[in-house]
């Protein structure tokens, strides 16, 4: 029988499983989360897994901790046969003694099983039931048991590993054009994404000048949405190498606002963002020292009537603003070695950034050609407009799913923060 949906079949299987063998090439969270709170308590379950796509260091530890707690239940390896290990198999055996398998191309993630377009096949033949089994325990042989030990060592290759594919993701998404936002009004945001379809809604056009009080709490759930996610990624900015990048001195400027100002309901709320930047400290040193007149990273939702995304941005300044960066760089673009490091850095992050520079110059990473060439862009920089290195997202991405999303905007930072502390004044 054909399975596109994972999630949906398998469930019923694994509510009445007594045994279970799980061999998958990517485990999430998300996936073994799935699986441990479906399962019966007291079901058999061993798990093959693989690194090289590569498996979550996260999972890997939860399933360890799974592993310790019930030693009688769960028993799980990493492949270690030298090949690349691809299959996506689950096979349960029920407590009436039937068994039943899944095989096809859903790996144990959000997107694997719930949200990718997959195929699988659901087989309930005895004999092959059998047969997928003996595979399972002939390959289970070639894995490794691993402890804590060996999670931090693979963690290691994991962080040097996840820079490059998010790079390679970057460049073919700026091939297919997925790097281009879709067009706004009544868009449509898949369930599962971290920032769905009423965060959204909630900066659709008819509210951009509403300063009712329902739409200033659509706005405010938004913005909830966004301390959220704060709450998972500040924490660990340091694991990203990212050592010198602060909060707003004041909680209430984490993000923009969700309301109108006074003397400024004129301007519409279609935009919503959380930022990162200069500390307290360091703002004290300069004559201006609002946090929003330096440079920043940030996420941002934008929702007009002609386009929705999700940005991950460099935000060097507004029109007229952030001289003291802007100048920082300037005068950088005098030394070889600088432009040298940021010309690496510009194309590790890929294809789908860009630079924009005010209204009239933008210049696509995927169209950067040499170092002579970013110099000579760079410096059309004169301070009245936009200074941006960014990409979007288009709402649907996968990359913006709510197992992903987190996890993304950290590796993105990441790089970007490289650029960040070449560039930004340190006085």
């Amino acid at each position: 029988m054909v399975t596109p949906n994972l999630f949906s079949a398998i469930s019923i299987h694994l509510q009445e499983a007594s045994e279970l063998y799980v061999a998958v090439a990517l485990l999430k969270d998300f996936g073994l989360n799935f699986i441990e709170t479906t399962i019966p308590e007291d079901c058999k379950r061993k798990y093959l897994v693989g690194i090289h796509l590569p498996t979550s260091p996260n999972a890997l530890r939860s399933l360890l901790q799974f592993q310790t707690q019930k030693p009688m239940c769960i028993e799980a390896k990493i492949y270690d046969g030298g090949e690349v290990y691809h299959p996506k198999v689950y096979i349960i055996k029920k407590q009436s003694n039937e068994w039943v398998a899944f095989i096809g191309s859903s790996n144990a993630t959000h997107g694997g099983l719930a949200t990718n377009v997959e195929m699988n096949i659901f087989i309930t033949d005895q004999q092959q039931c059998q047969q997928l089994t003996d595979w399972f325990k002939d390959i289970y042989v070639k894995g490794i048991f691993f402890d804590e030990d060996y999670i931090k060592k693979y963690e290691i290759a994991f962080i040097r590993n996840r820079n490059f594919s998010s790079t390679q993701k970057s460049n073919i998404d700026a091939l297919t054009n997925r790097a281009t936002p879709v067009a706004g009004g009544n868009i449509i945001v898949p369930a599962g994404q971290f920032l769905g379809q009423s965060d959204f809604g909630a900066y659709l056009p008819i509210y951009h000048l509403d300063s009712s009080n329902s739409a200033v709490a659509l706005r405010g759930n938004v913005r909830q949405h966004f301390l959220d996610l704060d709450e998972i990624i500040y924490s660990r900015f340091a694991e990203f190498g990212i050592d010198d990048l602060h909060h707003p001195s004041n909680r209430r400027n984490f993000t923009s606002y969700h309301w109108h100002s006074r003397g400024y309901d004129h301007i519409p709320q279609e935009t919503l963002w959380l930022n990162y930047g200069k500390s307290k400290q360091q703002l004290s040193k300069y004559s201006n020292q609002s946090f929003t007149n330096h440079i920043r990273l940030q996420i941002i939702l934008r929702h007009t009537a002609k386009e929705a995304y999700i940005g991950i941005w460099l935000f060097l300044g507004k029109p007229g603003q952030s001289y003291d960066d802007r100048l920082s760089l300037k005068y950088k673009l005098n030394d070889q070695t600088f432009i040298d490091i940021m010309f690496e850095y510009l194309l590790e992050l890929g294809g789908a950034y860009w630079i924009n520079i005010g209204d009239d110059f933008e210049l696509n990473i995927s169209d950067l050609k040499n170092k002579q060439e970013l110099k000579e862009f760079l410096l059309k920089d004169d301070f009245g407009g936009y200074f941006i290195i960014g990409r979007n997202y288009q709402p649907d991405d996968s990359d913006l799913s709510e197992e992903n999303f987190p996890e993304v905007v950290l590796t993105e930072f990441s790089k970007l923060y490289k650029i960040y502390d070449i560039v930004r004044d340190k006085r």
